[in-house]
This record gives C-alpha cells, sequence and structure tokens, in this order.
C-alpha cells in the first residue's frame, strides 16, 4: 500500500488502530483526532517513514503513545498533535529526540502529563496550555547556532515564527521554568542573528519590509519575575531608559530588542467568558525613542497570537496565575541606533480585560557586529542601573 498518503479517521467510533497500519509505507498524513472511544495505537505505527504529520488530539481515552525503537523513523514527522488527550499520562523516552524535523507540537490540556524533556531544536510551535501536572520540561537547544542557517534561508514567513504557550501548567518545577527561560533567550537570540544576516546577505531582502513582522518569538508561561537576562526592568506597566551615547558604541547596532512583561489578574473575576478572553490576551506596548536633537518616533508593538482559541480549552485556564509574556519582533529595528532615551509602556487593549493588569515590564536590547551572533546587551559602557527611570500611575521612583 505504498500509493496511500492520506488516511483520515477523524471522529470515527474505533477503539483501536489494527497493527496492519505499518504496512501502508507511503502514508504521509494520519489523522485520528476526535477518535473519542480511541484507546491504544499499535507499535508498528512507527514504521510509517514517510510520515509527516500525526494528528491524535480529542482522544480523552488514548493513554499511551506507541512505544518503539523503530522511533528513528518518525525523523520525518513535523507536525504532532496530543491536545485533549486528557489520560495521557507520558510521552515516552526517546521519543521527542528522533522527530529531528518536528517543528510543531500541540499537546494542550493533557492533565497526566508530569514530563516533557528532549524537546527538539527546530520545534517552532510549542502548545501545552492546560497541562496542569505538567512539573519537567527540558530542550535540546544548546546554542545558538543550531538550526540558524534554516532560519535565515527561510523561503516562507510561517518559517520564521516561534510560538511557546506554556499557560496554566502551574505545578512546572523551578527547574523546568529555568529552562524554559534559557530556552527563550537562546531562541531569541538564535532568531534576531538569522534576521541580522538574512539582511546583511540578502540585498533584495532590505526592501520587503513586510517579511519583518514574521521574524518573531513569543513565550508565555506561569511566573510572577521578568526574567534577569532584560537588562532594564522595573515593577509597573512603563519604563524609560537612557541609552548610552559614548563612542565607544558607535559601532554597535542597537537595532534588535525583545519585551517582556507580567500580567496578574483581579482574584475576584471568574466565568467562562472570561476563560474564553484569556485566550486571546496579548499586551501591546508603545514606544517612543528620542535622539539628542530632540527628534522622535514612535511606534506601537503587538505581541503575535501564541495558540489557537479553543473553546475545549475553558475548563483548564488557571485564573489565579500571574503570567510571564516574552516577545521579538524584527520589525523594532527602527531609531534604536541613534537614540539618546527610550520609553516604554505596557498596556492591554480590550473593554473586558479591566481587571487585568501590567505588573511588571522589561526591555533587552540586542546588539550585532557585521554578520556574528547576536549578543544581549550587556558591554563595557552599558547604562549604571541608576540611569534607568521608571514611570507608572500607581508606582514612581527608580529601579
Amino acid at each position: 500500500m505504498e500509493c496511500l498518503e492520506v488516511l483520515n479517521l477523524c471522529g470515527t467510533e474505533i477503539t483501536e488502530l489494527h497493527k496492519s497500519i505499518g504496512t501502508l509505507v507511503g502514508l504521509k498524513k494520519l489523522n485520528l483526532a476526535y477518535c473519542k472511544t480511541l484507546v491504544s495505537v499499535p507499535d508498528s505505527i512507527c514504521k510509517l517513514n514517510r510520515l509527516e504529520a500525526f494528528r491524535l488530539d480529542g482522544c480523552p481515552k488514548l493513554k499511551k503513545l506507541p512505544f518503539s525503537s523503530s522511533f528513528i523513523l518518525w525523523s520525518s514527522i513535523s507536525n504532532l498533535e496530543l491536545g485533549g488527550c486528557t489520560s495521557l499520562e507520558e510521552i515516552p523516552d526517546g521519543l521527542m529526540i528522533c522527530l529531528t524535523s518536528l517543528t510543531s507540537l500541540v499537546i494542550w490540556n493533557c492533565q497526566r502529563l508530569q514530563s516533557l524533556t528532549e524537546l527538539p531544536c527546530r520545534l517552532r510551535i510549542l502548545d501545552v496550555d492546560g497541562c496542569t501536572n505538567l512539573r519537567v520540561v527540558s530542550f535540546t537547544m544548546a546554542a545558538v547556532t543550531q538550526g540558524l542557517d534554516q532560519l535565515w534561508d527561510a523561503h516562507y514567513p510561517g518559517e520564521t515564527e516561534e510560538k511557546y504557550s506554556f499557560r496554566s501548567c502551574i505545578n512546572l518545577e523551578e527547574n523546568a521554568k529555568n529552562n524554559i527561560i534559557d530556552n527563550a533567550q537562546l531562541r531569541i537570540m538564535r532568531m534576531a542573528t538569522a534576521y541580522s544576516k538574512r539582511k546583511q546577505i540578502n540585498h533584495e531582502f532590505k526592501n520587503v519590509s513586510w517579511f519583518d513582522e514574521y521574524y518573531s518569538v513569543g513565550i508565555v508561561y506561569p511566573g510572577n519575575e521578568i526574567p534577569p537576562w532584560f537588562r532594564y526592568q522595573t515593577e509597573g506597566s512603563s519604563i524609560t531608559i537612557k541609552l548610552p551615547v559614548d563612542p565607544s558604541h558607535t559601532n554597535t547596532n542597537f537595532w534588535q530588542m525583545c519585551l517582556c512583561a507580567v500580567l496578574t489578574i483581579d482574584e475576584d473575576e471568574d466565568g467562562d467568558w472570561f476563560r474564553y478572553i484569556r485566550q486571546y490576551i496579548h499586551p501591546k506596548c508603545k514606544s517612543n525613542f528620542t535622539t539628542n536633537n530632540s527628534d522622535s518616533s514612535q511606534f506601537n508593538i503587538t505581541m503575535p497570537e501564541l495558540s489557537e482559541l479553543d473553546y475545549g480549552k475553558l475548563d483548564y485556564i488557571s485564573l489565579d496565575q500571574s503570567e510571564v509574556f516574552m516577545w521579538y519582533l524584527a520589525d523594532w529595528s527602527t531609531h534604536v541606533s541613534n537614540a539618546s532615551e527610550a520609553s516604554f509602556e505596557f498596556y492591554l487593549d480590550g473593554e473586558d480585560l479591566n481587571h487585568i493588569k501590567v505588573k511588571r515590564c522589561g526591555v533587552c536590547f540586542l546588539y550585532s557586529q557585521g554578520q556574528d551572533v547576536v549578543a544581549v546587551y550587556q558591554d563595557v559602557g552599558e547604562p549604571k542601573l541608576e540611569q534607568v527611570i521608571s514611570r507608572n500611575d500607581e508606582a514612581s521612583g527608580s529601579v
């Protein structure tokens, strides 16, 4: 059966898949979504070495994934969906590290899942919303240069967008949160480096501004603190920063940055309507850059959407957690290198968002010289901490 490439059993009442599925060696797409009586999937499925997309989302009785030494044959899978598998207890050891082509992993509301390890370097979309018992998270990415070539040489906008959502993963261990933070920094630096290289190498790309916004990274996870690698941070929703203008930095390109905001929710608020609204909460930021000549430029920054709206998530969105949002967009790269002062005001836009406020905010500048890897700005001669001025309606004073 080498000719069959797509098999769609979505919504059927099967309880198990026959082991002969392993003979469909030409299969590229397998859809078992919303098979609500599906209990098991045979190990023979691991023989499908051409499989690219595998959907198992919405299978609440599925307790485990297939296990086989043939996982290595799954290296072609780019899209794996397991959302709503509420009985799924674990991901087999060794599976993730074999999925070297995996770019999208949707695994929301797997409430019994406790560990998600060895997440591959090429992963661009990760939706783990509502995995309330998830404790352990780790990644295989260890350097900015991993997967860099695929990003700067991308042919489609979607290839340069990375989104990671850990909403309502309320039991994450501290080490797991640190892994998420460290991985976010690596991926933001990698994306900024890719964008920098593409701008410098491909001269035609310099005039294609519509593509800029698609170089982006967005992350959300439960937390109450701005990561320490954000050099400038403060309590409240706004911050003003004195930028360095001394000659030692004339060759440094301060044309990229990433932002961070901690959002908190009124404890008295409840209701399904609010749970639904929370799924599309995305912080915004008004920024203003001013030069020594008093020239100024303003632009608004909106965090990209991190996960798709799904009413099935409502029962698993916690309302008593603060959330940390981090995001990078390449099209912020304007006027930063010539500015002596920058101000940022974080806010939420919407009539039904009065019960959500920005508790803390932070800014991290990135710099690049030539085609070298973009780095977090922590060079000699950087502004002293007392040069960072915060302004907020509720809090005032210096950081």
